[in-house]
């Protein structure tokens, strides 16, 4: 990555287009780096030397992919960008954005006619279903370079040559932000991924509390009740992450209790696999109470039967 924002300095420095397009390790050269961290200036300088906007790294991921904002991304556009491109995972340039929980392009990507917000990638995952676990962390040296190069092209005002503050160039929102702006878009929360997995199964998988709850009050029941490919539905995912709130609202909603996994098993016996106590006792209660009212339906069924035949 280094040796790919040198050549920035190279411009600056000697105005010399010079190795500007070997790629850093990650196969990404400058010209993906300047739309991932927001230097437009320096767009027109590098497609001169580049010769190609849509050259991708490693990943198969082009400039526009990366466009860390509305001004880079039509500006890579005008400069002739293939917008409808996938990289090698299938991801689509809102995908990447969600990744990159980068709130700015999500909300822009979505309001384009073309977007298919629903698209989903090789691993059959939406934007959705991404914002609901976030994949991509920056790592602590990631972030720091990113600072690094920020600080690097500051002018004497603090303020690089687009007008940008450290601040603004990385700009990362909370992913829960991004999966209301996606919500908000009629994102579908029935898709299911690859592994049978709807958008309420990542949610609890990956302990999102408050998006699994609200899950749950939008969905209805066939929804609750789905199976991914091992036949785990939501219920049988709060017991195994200990979230009583979310099984006491399942259970709610009206969920079945007596659904089994691929390994037979109800959520009923994953709560006493893993001494889930609290769980346990609730969802036994719960069982004794709707076998209860089964058999008091069954006797009352039979009692009305024997007064017909009578």
């Amino acid at each position: 990555i280094l040796n790919c924002f040198n050549c920035f300095i190279g411009i600056i420095d000697s105005n010399k287009f010079a190795n500007l397009k070997p790629p850093d390790f990650n196969g990404q050269t400058a010209l993906h780096l300047a739309a991932k961290y927001g230097f437009k200036t320096f767009l027109n300088f590098l497609i001169d030397a580049v010769k190609d906007v849509d050259i991708e790294n490693s990943d198969g991921q082009t400039p526009l992919h990366l466009a860390c904002n509305k001004d880079i991304f039509e500006a890579l556009i005008d400069l002739g960008a293939s917008r409808n491109e996938k990289d090698d995972h299938g991801n689509t340039g809102l995908h990447i954005a969600v990744n990159y929980r980068n709130v700015e392009m999500v909300r822009y990507l979505i309001k384009i006619n073309n977007c298919d917000i629903d698209c989903k990638n090789k691993m059959g995952k939406t934007a959705l279903h991404l914002a609901i676990f976030r994949p991509y962390a920056m790592s602590n040296d990631e972030l720091i370079y990113a600072i690094d190069i920020a600080i690097e092209f500051m002018l004497p005002s603090d303020i690089n040559p687009d007008g940008n503050r450290p601040s603004d160039i990385i700009r990362i929102m909370p992913n829960d932000s991004i999966f209301q702006e996606l919500l908000d878009k009629n994102a579908s929360l029935h898709l299911a991924d690859k592994e049978g997995n709807t958008p309420l199964h990542l949610a609890i998988l990956h302990q999102k509390e408050e998006i699994s709850l609200l899950l749950i009050n939008l969905l209805d029941l066939p929804e609750l009740n789905k199976r991914n490919k091992k036949k785990e539905t939501a219920l049988h995912f709060a017991v195994l992450n200990n979230k009583l709130s979310m099984v006491a609202k399942l259970v709610e909603k009206g969920v079945q209790l007596d659904l089994k996994t691929k390994n037979k098993r109800t959520a009923l016996d994953l709560a006493k696999a893993h001494n889930f106590q609290k769980i346990f006792d609730f969802l036994k209660t719960k069982t004794e109470e709707l076998e209860s009212q089964a058999n008091s339906q069954a006797e009352s069924e039979s009692k009305s039967q024997l007064e017909i035949v009578s």
